[in-house]
């Protein structure tokens, strides 16, 4: 996902080839705009999580925002204690982040 200003609507690309990459295996949890999934990547067999958003509960340019910044701000991270962002796409029903 091209990632700029905040403010500007992300691209509307199909890259649900990326999905893939992974075997997704259970859920961990859900909230009011996201649910959790624990998934492995397939060529490292690493465990990751997926925090899945559905494009339709992001009914407004706000909440659309915010999960632009969130996305913008975890990439910055880089600390032991702050789990990192490896990579964020989307498909046209969902948005990741891994």
């Amino acid at each position: 996902m091209q990632l700029g200003d905040p403010t500007e609507a992300p691209p509307e690309k199909d890259q649900s080839y990326k999905l893939d990459d992974y075997v997704v295996m259970r859920t961990l949890g859900s909230g009011a705009y996201a649910t959790v999934k624990l998934a492995t990547q397939k060529s490292t067999k690493k465990k990751v999580a997926f925090k899945i958003y559905p494009k339709y509960k992001l009914n407004d340019t706000t909440k659309r925002k915010s999960v632009m910044r969130e996305i913008q701000v975890m990439k910055k991270f880089e600390h032991p204690n702050i789990i990192r962002l490896y990579d964020s796409f989307e498909t046209p029903k969902e948005i990741y982040l891994v």
